[in-house]
């Protein structure tokens, strides 16, 4: 990793990790729904992993300028229509011989038919052989946890959301309250912000194409 990746305190940045954790999902789970036996389930096709939920992702440690970033990433539970993807980030001393883990990540992917874009078809995932049924239960339950969050996420109207943005953008003078520590971004979707399936990197269901 290098200065151009620092961040002002001089330690890799996050946004730059958290790059490198959806790069490697996307590969991995990609890789797993275009597999001989995903090609073999009835109607499946070529598709692109899209990311739909970043279940949970942990920085444990810092990254140091000068350290070798090594990523790696493993299918860890599938549904019908989904699949996990365990995302592990090390720092290794190359000099030294060091290794560090840094960072720990769970991503959610939905395949998608690159053939029907944008309004893609959704494929079929095969299904994952588990070391232990311990290890198979345990993914069952983070799924039916993720599943139960997006269909609250669901439920919520576009006027509630609409009310704590504007709640948000209210000025104060008063310094050092919380409303005045608020700050807002506004980025303008270039085709480097995509992944190759069309979406906006790390936010999964926005079209850039549908945006640029």
């Amino acid at each position: 990793m290098g200065p151009d990746d620092a961040n002002p305190l001089g330690n890799v940045h996050g946004g730059i990790i958290l790059q490198m954790i959806a790069e490697a999902g996307y590969i991995c789970a990609t890789k797993y729904c275009n597999s001989e036996e995903s090609r073999g389930l009835p109607g499946n096709e070529a598709c692109s992993a899209s990311l739909a939920r970043a279940e949970r992702t942990d920085f444990l440690q810092p990254m140091y300028v000068g350290e070798f970033a090594k990523v790696t990433a493993e299918v860890t539970y599938t549904s019908q229509h989904s699949l996990e993807v365990q995302v592990l980030v090390y720092a290794e001393n190359i000099m030294e011989g060091q290794q560090r883990l840094t960072n720990k990540a769970y991503l959610w992917y939905v395949p998608e038919s690159i053939n029907e874009f944008p309004d893609s078809k959704v494929m079929k995932v095969p299904p994952l052989f588990h070391d232990s049924p311990e290890s198979e239960q345990q993914g069952r339950l983070r799924y039916e946890r993720q599943k139960s969050d997006r269909d609250r996420g669901k439920g919520v109207k576009h006027s509630q959301v609409d009310s704590k943005f504007s709640n948000f953008m209210i000025e104060t003078e008063e310094p050092y309250t919380v409303l005045f520590s608020q700050s807002m971004l506004a980025h303008f979707v270039v085709p480097s912000d995509c992944t190759p399936n069309g979406y906006v990197r790390e936010i999964g269901r926005a079209s850039c194409r549908e945006r640029v």
